[in-house]
């Protein structure tokens, strides 16, 4: 039944587990894969910012100084 409390089809794909289970390994893989793309993306914005940051200390000291 769906949320409308009507038990009709929708027409959509349907969701399947055994597709998932038929290949287990791979699908982990490419969940691992986004994983460590994504952590590897913050890490870059991370080292851009202290770069940033650490060229506005440098150019503040040498204008102070």
């Amino acid at each position: 039944m769906g949320q409308d409390r009507e038990d009709r089809e929708d027409g959509g794909p349907d969701v399947r587990i055994e597709a998932v289970k038929a290949r287990p390994a791979v699908v982990f893989r490419q969940e691992i894969n986004d994983a460590v793309r994504y952590e590897r993306g913050l890490f870059i914005k991370a080292l851009v910012v202290l770069a940033v940051l650490a060229i506005m200390l440098i150019l503040r000291t040498l204008y102070f100084a």
